[in-house]
């Protein structure tokens, strides 16, 4: 018999409607609180985490939505932890000979096709099973990771003293991911095609160079 008590709890399930209903989420938890008084609009992702595994997600808002697919197929990086239900005869050698056949395209259920790379860190008995994506695309775990919470507090301290700063930390404006792309300079009687939706071609090209993070196009 199950717990009566689970009866009584509230239902925080936001569900389809044909006609948006009017929401009172001020006593939702916390990181649902004022639910309906947010402003953004459209929100995206670069790939879903799986149950329990932690680490990078990418999440776009509004006019960066469009970003994502660009992300979606920039590669991303795991460190697991595994345990073994037995030991190996070979030990650590036949271990990383396993972990060689792991190395470029595979075929596997699922997904179907799949890049990976292994490589063996250590073999310490007393860790835990554990998987962590510590890159997605242009972002890991060094470089821009925050938690939700990081991004309540942010907001907390934009409302309530009006200080900016912290906001600033947890949410990268949306050219950050395209630092690893090659920039381009466009002639100015190019850009107004460009912009609805015209492909570009060689002669509205002004110059080109290397990614932005490793060798910016000088100007002027």
């Amino acid at each position: 018999m199950g717990d009566s008590s689970l009866k009584d709890e509230p239902d925080y399930a936001i569900k389809p409607e044909a006609i948006t209903p009017a929401l009172n989420t001020s006593d939702w938890p916390l990181l649902l609180k004022n639910y309906d008084k947010r402003k953004i609009e459209k929100t995206g992702h670069s790939g879903t985490l799986d149950p329990k595994v932690t680490g990078c997600l990418i999440v776009c808002c509004d006019r960066a939505t469009r970003l994502v697919k660009s992300q979606q197929g920039a590669g991303k990086e795991y460190v697991c932890v595994i345990r073994l239900h037995d030991t190996l005869p070979g030990g650590e050698a036949q271990l990383a000979r396993a972990l060689e056949t792991l190395t470029g395209a595979l075929f596997q259920r699922p997904p179907l096709i799949s890049a990976v790379k292994g490589n063996f860190v250590s073999d310490d008995p007393r860790e835990q099973a554990e998987l962590r994506r510590v890159r997605s695309g242009a972002m890991d775990e060094q470089t821009g990771m925050v938690t939700l919470h990081d991004v309540l507090d942010a907001q907390w301290m934009l409302d309530n003293n009006r200080d900016e700063s912290y906001l600033r930390k947890v949410i990268s404006p949306l050219e950050s991911l395209l630092t690893t792309y090659k920039r381009i300079v466009v002639k100015d009687s190019a850009v107004n095609a460009v912009c609805y939706g015209a492909k570009l071609m060689i002669p509205g090209l002004l110059r080109y160079g290397q990614c932005a993070k490793s060798n910016p196009i000088p100007y002027g």
